[in-house]
């Protein structure tokens, strides 16, 4: 499976790349800098429509959503398993295709980042996210350069024993190749759209049952038997629609 059969990636790539550099460098120049204001930055304009002019032919349209995931754990604390949810999905009239990629954002300097063993095996417990959980790292030092590894690679060389560890990112993949990759299914795991228990079920079902009122994230994990299941603090959806046959 690859998406990229119905996305041309040298029309997508050009308008991601000049936006992030843009929110990136927003966020330079602000305080704080923190994993959730860069978040915030780069959501905004990963939101917005005119990032996504040219990422599919002329007979297709997109759809963008964005939500807010409002889960709480003990004594009202924030209780995320990511940063951020990034889902691409492709409808034709014979296919229905999907990817979602859960994204925990960290700060570095110096091609070097800090990781937290519990996030590793956090994002790890569970297939819902164990293949399809990434770290994204921005590096202040070198102008705000981002780069992406899977938290499985990270897990990997993660040194036994030890709460944190001070990782190298040189070998990381930037934003294009990581993109890349991604779409064409070359990193990531895809899913069943037909699965009741895919990610993006889940989360849709947790986004349409928390806004009424008398359900909360808990239920809904409970109700599809996954309790321990880690969610994104936010979720991007896009949904790509193709027209017409192909040959």
């Amino acid at each position: 499976m690859s998406l990229l059969q119905e996305i041309d990636f040298d029309k997508l790539i050009v308008p991601v790349l000049r936006n992030i550099a843009g929110a990136v460098a927003g966020w330079l120049n602000g305080v704080p800098q923190n994993e959730s204001s860069l978040v915030n930055r780069i959501t905004e304009v990963l939101d917005s429509h005119h990032s996504c002019y040219g990422v599919t032919y002329t007979e297709s349209w997109i759809e963008v959503e964005k939500y807010l995931l409002d889960r709480r754990g003990p004594n009202s604390t924030d209780l995320y398993g990511s940063d951020l949810a990034i889902t691409v999905e492709v409808i034709t009239p014979d296919a229905h295709l999907a990817k979602t990629a859960f994204i925990q954002a960290k700060i570095g300097d110096y091609q070097t980042v800090t990781i937290e063993g519990r996030q590793l095996d956090d994002a790890l417990i569970n297939s819902f996210t164990a293949r399809r959980s990434f770290i994204f790292a921005a590096d202040r030092a070198l102008a705000g350069a981002l780069r992406f590894e899977s938290v499985t690679a990270i897990k990997s060389i993660f040194p036994a024993g030890q709460k944190t560890a001070q990782l190298s990112t040189r070998h990381w993949m930037p934003v294009s190749r990581w993109l890349y990759e991604w779409l064409s299914c070359s990193v990531g795991e895809p899913s069943d759209t037909a699965d009741p228990r895919s990610p993006e079920n889940i989360l849709a079902a947790v986004v349409q049952m928390v806004e009424t009122p008398r359900f909360d994230v808990e239920d809904v994990l409970r109700e599809f038997d996954l309790p321990d299941v880690s969610l994104p603090r936010a979720w991007l959806h896009y949904v790509i629609h193709v027209a017409g046959q192909r040959d």
